[in-house]
């Protein structure tokens, strides 16, 4: 299947980190508190980045379809980088999801044309607990 049929199909706009999303759960607040939970579809295409970001929160990374992704992950901007596969080949050591550890940097990318998962983050996604790092963000390996 294209990308742009998928994008069209799941209704994914971009996303201001690279790639395309759309919102598809947040959990009810109770009296103005943080919902504990939201996910997203989140999709790369070839040549798309997941530029180094992170969260005030737990990120679970979810594999449904497409080419293997490749996710980058840094407990500081000291690194060092640790680095998985998201996918089916369990032979080749792929995994099927990862949980990325709340305030830690992170980044992905397709392995092929193009990669679809869906990120869980707990509690609830907020823009103003979101830090995007600049595109020539070094961190070591």
């Amino acid at each position: 299947m294209l990308p742009e049929r998928i994008i069209s199909h799941l209704n994914l706009v971009p996303h201001i980190e690279g790639g395309y999303f759309r919102e598809v759960w947040t959990a009810p607040a109770e009296r103005g508190e943080r919902p504990i939970g939201s996910l997203i579809y989140y999709m790369l295409t070839h040549g798309d980045v997941s530029h180094w970001h992170k969260h005030d929160a737990s990120e679970t990374w979810l594999f449904h379809a497409g080419a293997p992704m490749a996710l980058s992950v840094a407990d500081s901007e000291h690194g060092p980088v640790d680095r998985t596969t998201l996918g089916t080949g369990f032979h080749l050591g792929h995994k099927p999801s990862l949980t990325v550890p709340q305030g830690s940097w992170q980044s992905a990318r397709t392995t092929g044309d193009w990669s679809l998962v869906s990120c869980l983050v707990a509690p609830a996604f907020r823009y103003e607990g979101f830090t995007v790092a600049p595109k020539d963000f070094p961190i070591p390996s």
